[in-house]
């Protein structure tokens, strides 16, 4: 092992701000985070590099002075060692490769459902190249230029976050104030001395510089492309969504609180984006619902008991083999009021700090629960039922209550009763067709044609593909320290006899 207090010739030991360890050869502006003072690792990175240059005078490459080399010493599936490389062009800002590539080898590209034009990609060049300089702090020399483009940028989606509430920048207003004092404090720090670089600057540059927040939000929002995304809940493959017939038939049965749930789910989920800025009041707002839902419901549950306690329900106190109907249901409305604060507790823990989650765990989490038929409806269903089971649980006590007042009773009693029912009813059903817009039936129809013709399985291959993905749309880190899209060195090998031309540098 090599002292770790001097470094292999020609290299320069770096620290990046967070703690990692990288090296930088000043000369040849060549950049890796492989371990040198490892005699294996060196050996790998010295024996690439050779391959490079051998490369590069064999097909007489000249690379312009601001073009830095990046050599990531990587294990593959067989565990063999491996090395993989990228270049950084800080003129045009963006990565390049001596190899044709296609688009698809970005992640980003799946998740989009592709990237045809070569502006859209251009954007993901640049989001990778802002990756390398937040990587490598030493990459790159902080301007004016640069800060005054920042500053500029951030400015503008302060301004539209402000005056948008649809706006599609991922950061809330303190978010941004945040940023902008950053930018007030970079500025002072240029000029002040030009022999050592501000790694901590730099790297800050690089991470707000257009790579998590800007540049890769141009690339979700197909900046630039027609049909652009202007709006945070506009999809731009204009699919739409319709609902299977497991959900329509459920509506009316959960008194549509499952299509009220997939609108939620669906809003924080375009074209299966999911916005941290978006989430976490979405997160916040069904775990109120759920304990507003728990309270009620034991509520309910200590009514019913009080009610079965009465003597005239409880028939005085005899052993029967047969309930009367008001206990038949007001058992129902005990059981469902129990299965409202259990279901309720169950969804409550489970989310309890969700809304804390960045969007690649928001992402995963949605992900999982996607079903592979029915999309989002399967959690809609269920993010529904503690209040429907309440719902349930009121309409059962309630029916328990009026065979109570109708059942054994004198005249007088039920007359003014049924008045007092037919009353309450009827503003139960005004307020229900008045405020719940997406009560219709049109499922009675449904149902009807469904039992007749099934679905066709396009329809739910198509729902399944417009609602299978997740990603992020925000401020994300990679789970990799280095994950900068990269080649395989030994793709040079292969290019020594071809006879296809090298695009030029």
């Amino acid at each position: 092992m090599r002292s770790q207090t001097n470094p292999p010739s020609g290299w320069t030991t770096c620290q990046h701000p967070e703690g990692a360890q990288y090296f930088f050869h000043e000369e040849k502006r060549v950049f890796t985070d492989a371990n040198l003072f490892d005699a294996a690792s060196l050996a790998l990175i010295t024996h690439s590099l050779r391959i490079v240059n051998d490369f590069f005078r064999a097909h007489n490459v000249d690379l312009s002075p601001g073009v830095d080399l990046v050599l990531d010493e990587c294990t593959y599936s067989d565990g063999s060692k491996g090395c993989q490389y990228y270049f950084v062009n800080h003129v045009g800002r963006c990565v390049f490769w001596m190899d044709n590539g296609e688009s698809e080898m970005f992640p980003v590209t799946a998740e989009l459902k592709g990237m045809k034009s070569a502006s859209h990609i251009r954007h993901e060049l640049e989001a990778q190249y802002w990756l390398h300089c937040e990587y490598y702090p030493r990459a790159f020399n902080l301007t004016h230029e640069i800060i005054d483009e920042l500053r500029d940028i951030v400015l503008h989606a302060f301004g539209d976050v402000v005056t948008s509430n649809r706006t599609t920048v991922p950061w809330k207003i303190g978010d941004l104030n945040n940023m902008i004092t950053l930018i007030d404090g970079f500025t002072k720090g240029i000029d002040r001395n030009t022999t050592n670089k501000f790694s901590g600057c730099n790297c800050l540059v690089g991470r707000l510089g257009l790579v998590h927040v800007f540049a890769r939000s141009r690339v979700y929002n197909f900046h630039g492309e027609p049909g652009a995304r202007l709006n945070v809940d506009q999809s731009v493959h204009a699919t739409v969504k319709r609902q299977t017939m497991f959900i329509r038939t459920l509506n009316p049965l959960l008194f549509y609180a499952p299509h009220a749930q997939l609108l939620g789910v669906r809003s924080v989920n375009i074209d299966g984006l999911i916005r941290h800025s978006w989430w976490a009041p979405f997160v916040e707002g069904l775990i109120s619902q759920w304990q507003e839902s728990i309270i009620n419901a034991a509520v309910v549950l200590n009514a019913n008991v009080a009610f079965l306690s009465i003597q005239s329900v409880d028939q005085g106190g005899n052993i029967a083999s047969t309930r009367s109907p008001a206990q038949i249901a007001s058992y129902v409305s005990i059981l469902t009021s129990i299965a409202s604060i259990i279901i309720g507790l169950l969804l409550t823990s489970r989310h309890r700090n969700r809304d804390r989650d960045s969007a690649a765990d928001a992402a995963t989490f949605v992900f999982s629960r996607t079903h592979p038929k029915f999309g989002l409806e399967i959690l809609a269903v269920l993010y529904s039922l503690p209040y429907a089971m309440l719902i349930w649980s009121m309409v059962s006590f309630l029916i328990a209550f009026s065979f109570a007042c109708f059942q054994k009773t004198s005249l007088p009693t039920r007359t003014l009763v049924s008045v007092v029912w037919a009353a309450i009813a009827a503003l139960i059903l005004w307020c229900v067709f008045n405020l719940w817009e997406i009560v219709n039936w049109d499922w009675l129809c449904d149902l009807r044609s469904w039992l007749r013709f099934p679905e066709r399985e396009d329809e739910a291959d198509a729902d399944q593909q417009d609602e299978a993905r997740s990603t992020v749309a925000s401020e994300l880190r990679p789970s990799k320290w280095r994950s900068a899209v990269s080649w395989p060195i030994i793709i040079f090998r292969k290019m020594y006899n071809s006879r296809r031309s090298v695009p030029a540098v």
